[in-house]
């Protein structure tokens, strides 16, 4: 089995206020950022609002209001791409195709 190193993480919506999916979405991305050195953070947002947010991570943005189509067809190309080993989908919804292994978490 491949060794994992590459971990994606979905922040879509992020920059639309407080609430506890979106401060779960930061503290998981900065605590892989600060003691998991050995991998690479992709994290994806929706809005060019929020690079900027984890510099040590590699952000995209995949711009898009629809929530359905940037979890179903913008997010699954750039994954494939970027190489991707495992996608982390805080807010729940994984795309029908995925190219990598995938953790939904509601």
């Amino acid at each position: 089995m491949k060794r994992i190193q590459t971990i994606a993480i979905a922040a879509r919506g992020i920059t639309q206020g407080f609430s506890g999916p979106n401060e779960f979405i930061r503290g998981l991305t900065q605590g892989l950022l600060d003691h998991a050195p050995g991998y690479k953070i992709h994290v994806y947002y929706d809005s060019p609002d929020a690079l900027g947010l984890f510099p040590k991570a590699r952000e995209r943005v995949l711009p898009s209001r629809n929530r359905i189509v940037w979890d179903q067809l913008l997010l699954p190309r750039p994954l494939k791409e970027d190489g991707i080993d495992v996608a982390i989908f805080p807010k729940g919804p994984i795309p029908l195709i995925v190219p990598c292994r995938a953790v939904s978490i509601i």
